[in-house]
């Protein structure tokens, strides 16, 4: 997969949420999703600095 640059396309939404996402935030990988909540879009992971979130990618399809 390609890492998907933030200013180009986000992830799509269902309803406020976006699916769980591999992100990069120029230091690490880390797992994240994008919300929006009151006309607010941001970042959410315990795992990187969301503010400086780069890129992204779909993770992968889990194993049959």
């Amino acid at each position: 997969m390609n890492w998907i640059d933030v200013k180009k396309k986000l992830p799509s939404f269902n309803i406020e949420l976006s699916d769980w996402v591999l992100a990069w935030d120029g230091k690490r990988v880390g797992l994240a999703f994008y919300s929006r909540c009151n006309n607010e879009h941001t970042w959410q992971s315990n795992m990187m600095n969301c503010s400086s979130i780069t890129h992204w990618q779909p993770l992968p399809k889990a194993p049959k």
